[in-house]
């Protein structure tokens, strides 16, 4: 599990309970009335990476591979293995999956993809394109 997941859920939990305190007590409340409306206010996000023993998914059905590819591996910038990503991206064909997104995000510098030992690594360009255009438009 992600550290940082770990830190803001409990954030996020501590929170809410602030706040569901701050409202019982200056509204006189009961504490499921206060935490009802605390429910109403808050906005719920679901990760958008789900994490669970070792393996990886994309939460977005409809993002492209070479997407979800980049966003996995920005997730944790350091070597992947192309099989778990292949794996984690949910491709049925390693041939396809290597000529039609490793070796295409390899040529646009997004990636490095080394092919000797079949690992890839997300590149500092590929870092900003997925900050810039795939995070920001969820």
């Amino acid at each position: 599990m992600n550290p940082n997941f770990l830190d803001a859920t409990a954030v996020y939990a501590m929170s809410s309970w602030v706040l569901a305190e701050l409202i019982r007590i200056f509204h006189a409340i009961s504490t499921q009335e206060a935490q009802e409306t605390v429910d109403v206010l808050v906005e719920r996000k679901l990760p958008l990476i789900w994490e669970f023993e070792n393996m990886r998914r994309v939460l977005d059905p409809k993002m492209s591979k070479g997407d979800q590819a980049l966003l996995l591996m920005h997730a944790k910038p350091a070597w992947v293995s192309e099989k778990d990503l292949l794996t984690w991206v949910g491709h049925s064909n390693s041939t396809v999956f290597r000529d039609k997104i490793l070796k295409p995000l390899h040529e646009s510098r997004l990636v490095e993809y080394d092919e000797t030992q079949t690992r890839v690594r997300i590149s500092p360009l590929g870092v900003k394109d997925v900050e810039q255009r795939i995070l920001k438009t969820r």
